[in-house]
């Protein structure tokens, strides 16, 4: 299925945050059960196909590499318990837990036949009440209630020495694995190690007796199962937030002045040609950056409107107005149906305004005035604004001084463990 371009940039934005969402839900890229735990990304794509003219949802993740699983697949076909509870383990892995049984049945209504019959051969299956089972499975939320029973020989014949073996057997085996292969739930290490299945079953029933942790706890703690998808995705968001581009302005500005960057750039200056575009300056000093844009409009009057004259201008959320030196409007622009259009000709704090040198190369220049008609002219503006200062604009100005290249910008944390004293050009 191709893609079909969205030149709606609102709908392009909304479909961009909902295919990040997905990647990180899915890095498989394999969508199962997205209306059962993903309810609200769920109804955004049933709305987003529409929009943007796809027959269904299904389509509109084909066409960016999504594959969906149908309903038939990745369920348990037979009432096998370990079958049933390793798929329970899957679909709660890093999500709220239910806090009933019949939370669970509702939840699942696909497995709801299979966990009833859990839930009615429970003491026959597993010599314990299923409520139990899954607590100590880590299914529920809650602790299993602890009380005696008799296990029968095979569980009589576990001790607490046992089972310490078996956890140092249990970690030899799978905690230098990669996280990714390691299995997931007790039910899994029973099918990898059928012959630990008594000692295993002894762990779940008794570890919570003299620990204050499940079975499960435990192992995962000491790298036997597999770490739960909210830990993995904290891991990623702390490597994330290490990135360049979620760096702050002043460790990029603590990074450009150690390289041996000038505080102040103009221009004039013999770096001029590394300020990013749009840049005409950056003062580090106050925090503001100096930026240019140019302003077409149908101007009426034609008194003093040469290229290279000077005009006032003001602007407001959604109006921007340019006069001329007695006040009277030449041409305006406006975008109603846009908020805030016109504000960044304005994020400026009054107090770098009036203290920044970068404050005199501010102002409005006429760039060419032509005639349209007798009474009406073209004509362009040219603005220079103070503007609070950017992380993207110093990621743009470090990338044109040689001091990240394109694995940083990808997503790496060599760059804070970098030498940069002297790195920046002195040729420029």
């Amino acid at each position: 299925m191709s893609t079909i371009a969205v030149l709606d940039p609102k709908v392009k934005q909304r479909l961009q945050r909902c295919l990040a969402q997905l990647e990180e839900f899915y890095p498989d890229k394999i969508v199962s059960r997205l209306d059962a735990e993903h309810k609200k990304l769920g109804e955004k794509l049933s709305l987003l196909y529409k929009e943007i003219g796809y027959r269904s949802r299904s389509d509109l993740l084909s066409a960016y590499g999504f594959a969906v699983l149908t309903s038939k697949g990745g369920r348990p076909t037979t009432t096998n318990p370990t079958e049933v509870l390793v798929e329970l383990h899957k679909r709660y892995e890093g999500k709220e837990l239910p806090s009933t049984s019949n939370m669970l049945v509702e939840q699942n209504p696909d497995l709801a036949s299979q966990i009833k019959t859990l839930q009615n051969k429970s003491k026959e299956l597993f010599g314990d009440t299923f409520k139990n089972i899954l607590l100590k499975e880590g299914l529920l939320q809650g602790r299993a209630k602890q009380h005696e029973r008799a296990d029968g020989d095979r569980m009589a014949k576990q001790t607490d020495k046992d089972l310490d073996l078996l956890v140092e057997f249990l970690v030899s085996r799978h905690s230098a694995s990669p996280n990714s292969e390691k299995p997931k739930s007790v039910p899994e290490l029973k099918k990898l190690h059928p012959d630990k299945e008594p000692a295993l079953t002894f762990g779940q029933r008794e570890w919570g007796k003299s620990h204050n942790e499940t079975f499960v706890e435990m192992l995962r703690s000491k790298g036997v199962l597999k770490a739960q998808k909210r830990s993995e995705a904290s891991e990623r968001r702390a490597q994330r937030s290490l990135y360049v581009r979620n760096a702050s302005v002043d460790e990029l500005v603590a990074v450009l002045k150690e390289s041996g960057c000038p505080a102040l750039l103009t221009h004039d200056d013999k770096s001029a040609s590394l300020l990013p575009e749009r840049i005409a300056g950056i003062d580090f000093a106050h925090g503001v950056e100096l930026r240019v844009s140019t302003f077409c409009g149908i101007a009426t009057r034609k008194k003093n409107l040469e290229a290279g004259n000077s005009m006032q201008y003001e602007a407001c959320d959604s109006l921007l107005e340019f006069k001329d030196a007695d006040g009277h409007v030449i041409f305006s622009r406006s975008y109603p149906d846009e908020d805030k259009q016109f504000l960044e000709l304005v994020n400026c704090p009054a107090s770098a305004r009036s203290a920044s040198p970068l404050a005199k190369y501010e102002g409005a220049t006429i760039v060419s005035n032509v005639a349209r008609s007798s009474r009406k002219r073209f004509m362009q503006v040219r603005v220079a604004y103070l503007h609070e200062l950017t992380t993207q604009t110093l990621i743009n100005l470090m990338c044109a001084g040689g001091l990240i290249g394109d694995d940083d910008l990808v997503g790496s944390d060599a760059w804070r463990n970098r030498d940069y004293a002297g790195m920046w050009p002195s040729h420029s």
